[in-house]
């Protein structure tokens, strides 16, 4: 009888320690990670309760803020239902105006030019046109408008106040 040769493959085999140690270097890593989350989880939580705390004791920034219902923009100046009111854009300070704008009340509507939105009617010169979008103030004025048309405007304080006394008493 013939021989027959056997060949064996020879399979390489890690050692159990160098698994081990694999599996040793994957668990620390993981752990690591875990602890920077948890730290950073605590730092946040403590940073925001520390945030809260301190805006409850502060006053609010605005405490006597009041919304004025008839602030309107300078593109529903002809678009209220009212058959005849009046529209102020005040330029400047707004105190001397404080007693008529309450005695006209729902009469009398605000343009607010401190409003991003009215900015673009500021000018050199007042400018009264039908198209409220070409509207033009250069100071404090005073719009009448009837059926949705101005009427009449005055402009400057002296003018717009000498015609809120004959209105609003």
């Amino acid at each position: 009888m013939k021989k027959i040769k056997e060949t064996k493959k020879k399979v390489t085999k890690k050692p159990v320690e160098e698994e081990t140690i694999n599996l040793k270097n994957v668990i620390n890593v993981f752990g690591i990670i875990l602890i920077f989350f948890v730290i950073f989880y605590a730092l946040t939580i403590f940073v925001v309760d520390k945030k809260n705390k301190n805006k409850k004791n502060e006053e609010p920034k605005y405490p006597n803020l009041v919304v004025e219902s008839n602030d309107i923009v300078i593109s529903d100046i002809l678009k209220q239902s009212d058959e005849v009111y009046y529209v102020i854009a005040i330029k400047g300070d707004k105190d001397i105006y404080k007693l008529y704008l309450n005695s006209l009340g729902d009469k009398l509507y605000n343009i607010n030019l401190d409003n991003a939105l009215n900015k673009s009617i500021l000018g050199k010169e007042t400018i009264i046109t039908e198209d409220p979008k070409d509207i033009r103030i250069s100071d404090t004025t005073l719009f009448v408008i009837e059926n949705h048309v101005i009427t009449e405007h005055y402009v400057g304080k002296e003018e717009v106040v000498n015609k809120l006394k004959t209105i609003a008493f």
